[in-house]
């Protein structure tokens, strides 16, 4: 939400806020993002656990576990969208600066852009 200052108390409003995302799983332990606020990057992880390491739910008691699944999903090597894109081309046919020659075309505004996350996770990972 957005707030004049840090620790305003303002009451909160739904309809101030900007951001968010919905979580919808069957399980009562879910992660699904990792902030880093030293790197300035918001990770996705999308972890979701069907049972309770143990009894209690927090992240103290979890530490092990969170820390785990932590350090595993941030040092992960993952392909950026070009270099993704560029192994399919080379994979499937002939690469081209010509969007006139493509068959299919990956950029910001025509044909596949990164905004289509649909088409993207369906067909090219």
């Amino acid at each position: 939400m957005i707030r004049k200052a840090q620790q305003s108390g303002e009451i909160f409003e739904p309809q101030t806020v900007q951001d968010k995302i919905d979580l919808a799983s069957r399980s009562t332990i879910c992660i699904p993002v990792i902030l880093d606020l030293a790197e300035r990057k918001v990770i996705w992880t999308d972890i979701a656990l069907r049972s309770h390491p143990r009894f209690v739910n927090n992240v103290e008691a979890n530490g092990g576990g969170v820390e785990w699944m932590g350090r595993a999903l941030t040092s992960l090597v993952k392909p950026t969208l070009y270099e993704l894109f560029t192994l399919h081309a080379q994979a499937r046919g002939t690469l081209t600066d010509r969007a006139d020659e493509a068959d299919t075309v990956f950029s910001m505004d025509e044909g596949i852009t990164p905004f289509d996350l649909g088409i993207i996770m369906a067909d090219f990972l």
